[in-house]
């Protein structure tokens, strides 16, 4: 009689405990696109919000949040608390991509000449622009928000002017004669990251208006033919061989210039 008593209660503690300890620890993909705390560690922010909190940046973990699903309905889809407009298909986004405010948004421009009427992106609390499809994003991009990331990463994408009015501005112009338009951090920008790194790119110069940091690399052969200017805190400016041919304007207080002279070294 004991030991049927002893099995029985060794039964219900197995079937009480196991199961509800994994899920547990075992959370849905963050909004980030990164997995919960692994089985039996310590979870993180994304496994907070997997029992009930909220995760960094927005909605719950895995699933759309609130804001974004309310903001994008019926102009793209949500990743998390990411605003998502697909422009990959043939004669997809013929008109301004503009994306809706307040929340983070993602545009690819995947097809030719996609994004044929510009991407705005002004309104949105952080963007990310991939022009990824030949020629594509013609007519200029605008962004803003806490960080801005433009990708002109085929051959000819960009050739309209991207102005970048965003606290952290990153723009990639490593395709040949990307970014032909001008590449202009505004004033508002604290920091302006800008690469060139490919013949013929940046054709209409780099103008950085942010407070604190420019870093612009012309390593393309013909890179940033037009003028390069920065001011701010500080500037740091590499020409390649054969580029920056009209050369480099370094007003802030402090300029690293390589491979040309400053023309306004004080």
């Amino acid at each position: 009689m004991r030991a049927l008593l002893i099995a029985g209660v060794g039964f219900l503690v197995v079937a009480c405990g196991s199961p509800a300890g994994q899920n547990f620890f075992s959370s849905p993909t963050g909004p980030d696109g990164s997995g919960g705390a692994p089985q039996g560690g310590r979870s993180g922010q994304a496994g907070s919000a997997a029992r009930g909190g909220s995760a960094q940046g927005g909605g719950s973990a895995g699933a759309p949040s609130g804001n974004c699903a309310a903001a994008c309905a019926g102009i793209g889809s949500c990743e998390g608390d990411t605003c998502v407009i697909d422009c990959s298909a043939s004669g997809t986004c013929p008109t301004q991509v503009k994306c809706p405010p307040g929340v983070p948004c993602r545009v690819v421009c995947g097809a030719m000449s996609s994004c044929s009427s510009g991407v705005d992106c002004t309104q949105a609390s952080r963007c990310d622009i991939q022009c990824t499809g030949m020629s594509s994003c013609p007519n200029g991009v605008l962004c803003a928000g806490s960080q801005c990331n433009v990708e002109c990463a085929t051959e000819g994408s960009c050739n309209s002017q991207i102005t970048c009015s965003a606290q952290n501005c990153q723009i990639h112009c490593n395709s040949k004669g990307a970014c032909s338009g001008k590449v202009l951090c505004a004033q508002g920008s604290n920091s302006c990251d800008v690469e060139c790194n490919a013949d013929s790119a940046c054709g209409s110069g780099v103008e950085s208006d942010a407070s604190a940091t420019t870093t612009v690399a012309c390593g393309g052969s013909i890179a940033c033919p037009a003028p390069v200017t920065c001011g701010g805190a500080t500037c740091g400016v590499t020409c390649g061989m054969n580029s920056c041919s009209s050369g480099v304007c370094c007003n802030a207080q402090k300029c690293d210039v390589q491979g040309k002279d400053n023309m306004c070294a004080h």
